[in-house]
């Protein structure tokens, strides 16, 4: 290893530390040891504007704004109100489709888009329930995550994949005749529901609830334009790959203008909207990108994907086993996105010298890293946001309570498509 990729790899370790020792603001680790990695020239401060993700920091920013006056117009109460009294007051079965709903639009919106969709809606369940707020926001915030490469628009190394193989969309759903990336990543979300049912089963106090009274909007006209807002932002950022506008774009346009629409009609002060955005998460995501483009520029992560064929030589079934559970294990505890694209070459190289179809090493690899980001708080801008919003709610959570709930759910999401791929790595 050379020293930057010492240097790397001790500043990211002991960041980790310490936020997973609780004793210092997740925030401020995280943009400490981003900042330790340009300091000690792990990575220059011109590669950070290069290598750090602005479009998905703008996108979280302009989705905060929008998705707190839509909570605010007191729409997600309304919904709440009628999914319950439609499927009868029945929470544990309303939680967990609502989560399984989260893992379907996944495949087709951006998975923190999805996430802050439902998550107003799911705190109001969460109230009405009389469940710990965290209980709800992490499981869908895990939920959204397993399916980010169903298909072509899902997700950023999805984009590129698609361009990279020349994969069609339909390719997603069937590939040379046999069921592809949507099949695994639909398998993955119903076994990690079926987790989550178990989960709130255990954990709800009320497993009946009964709406005894309507809700009535405070104001009517705010409800429409902030529905519209959010309704206009969520299409036009499932449409990226149509309309080529890049999503924080979108979405900060958006925020802008229903700002100003909205404060008139609430007669509020527009600065409010800034008040919507959770700035330590910001923060933390930003210091997160930086030590993760430490750990790619300096070259662990392609260190890593080199380990891994040295060990697993040139039999296909060893190189299945060794790829998924590295994936796994590595996009828990880092934001997968430079790590998959890293692999995507890696995964060409090993198919031509084994002479195999890459894209059944492509879907190994989307797989594990897609579990595996389900794994912990830090593995996914989700999870980063849920973790923000239980703070929100005055219902804070660690590392190791986050864990406990999404641990099982990583598991139970990667088992299913591992042992069928095995398997068919065995036929090979």
């Amino acid at each position: 290893m050379t020293i930057e990729q010492i240097l790397a790899t001790i500043i990211f370790i002991g960041t980790l530390a310490l936020i997973v020792s609780n004793k210092i603001e997740k925030s401020i680790a995280a943009i400490i040891g981003g900042m330790l990695m340009i300091l000690t020239g792990v990575i220059k401060p011109e590669e950070v504007v290069t290598q750090v993700d602005w479009n998905v920091l703008g996108l979280l920013t302009g989705l905060m704004m929008t998705v707190g006056y839509f909570s605010k117009s007191g729409v997600p109460i309304w919904i709440a109100q009628k999914v319950t009294k439609a499927l009868k007051g029945n929470v544990r079965l309303i939680l967990t489709i609502m989560c399984f709903m989260g893992s379907f639009l996944s495949c087709f919106i951006d998975n923190t888009t999805t996430m802050l969709a439902l998550s107003t809606l799911t705190l109001e369940l969460a109230i009405l329930a009389g469940i710990r707020k965290a209980y709800v926001l992490i499981p869908m915030a895990i939920s959204v995550n397993i399916t980010g490469y169903a298909t072509l628009i899902s997700d950023p190394p999805v984009v590129f994949l698609g361009s990279f193989a020349h994969l069609t969309m339909p390719e997603f759903f069937i590939y040379k005749g046999a069921p592809s990336f949507f099949f695994y990543s639909i398998l993955s979300a119903i076994g990690g529901t079926l987790y989550l049912y178990y989960f709130f089963g255990k954990n709800i106090k009320k497993p009946k609830v009964e709406v005894t009274r309507n809700f009535s909007f405070e104001n009517k006209n705010l409800a429409k334009v902030a529905t519209i807002g959010f309704i206009l932002l969520c299409t036009l950022i499932g449409f990226r790959s149509v309309t080529k506008i890049p999503e924080s774009i979108v979405a900060l346009f958006i925020a802008s203008i229903l700002g100003v629409i909205c404060s008139r009609i609430a007669k509020s002060d527009i600065i409010e909207i800034f008040s919507f955005v959770d700035w330590p998460t910001i923060l933390f995501l930003t210091g997160m990108f930086i030590m993760v483009s430490g750990l790619n520029v300096s070259g662990v992560i392609q260190l890593i994907a080199n380990s891994i064929v040295t060990l697993a030589g040139e039999k296909i079934i060893m190189i299945v086993i060794l790829v998924s559970l590295i994936t796994f294990l590595t996009c828990a505890f880092i934001i997968n996105i430079p790590y998959l694209i890293t692999m995507i070459y890696v995964m060409q190289g090993i198919a031509t010298k084994i002479g195999v179809d890459p894209v059944f090493l492509y879907l190994v690899i989307m797989f594990a890293g897609y579990a595996g980001s389900t794994a912990t708080m830090i593995s996914a801008p989700s999870n980063i946001v849920a973790v923000g919003l239980c703070r929100k709610e005055g219902d804070s959570v660690s590392f190791k309570e986050f864990s406990k709930i999404s641990l099982p759910f990583a598991i139970s999401t990667f088992l299913p498509p591992f042992i069928i791929l095995v398997f068919q790595a065995l036929s090979m």
